[in-house]
């Protein structure tokens, strides 16, 4: 074989290897390629989770300060009630105690009113003494 062959073989190979590790290159990159496209993807879809994991945490947060504020209601309306208890009970307690001087101040002003009456019939009496004569 000529050495002319066999550089042009040669070279062939040469070139035929430069193109196959341009392919290789190419697949490479463009499986690169497609895995950098697939993990920009992964990390804009986990940046999207991590914002509606955060609204969700906000809503949790509004949510448990508004059941905070609706127990701290109830225990002071709890509160409340009971010290109204108290309150009606305490007037009830002062209306009995009123009704019962009411019926002594009753009974005080029959005993009175049958004394002024008693007093009433005796100055009657008495004037009709006075105006018989009978007294001096």
């Amino acid at each position: 074989m000529a050495p002319e062959a066999i550089t042009a073989i040669v070279t062939g190979l040469v070139a035929l290897i430069g193109s196959i590790a341009a392919l290789i290159t190419s697949k490479i990159n463009a499986g690169n390629s497609a895995t950098k496209v697939e993990l920009e993807d992964l990390r804009r879809r986990v940046d999207e989770l991590r914002q509606e994991i955060q609204v969700e945490r906000d809503s949790n947060d509004k949510l448990r300060a508004q059941i905070k504020a609706a127990e701290d209601s109830v225990v002071a309306a709890a509160a409340e009630k009971t010290e109204l208890k108290i309150q009606i009970e305490t007037m009830k307690e002062e209306i009995s105690s009123r009704d019962r001087q009411i019926k002594q101040q009753d009974a005080t002003i029959k005993k009175q009113d049958a004394r002024i009456k008693e007093l009433e019939s005796r100055v009657t009496e008495m004037e009709a003494l006075m105006r018989g004569g009978k007294c001096s």
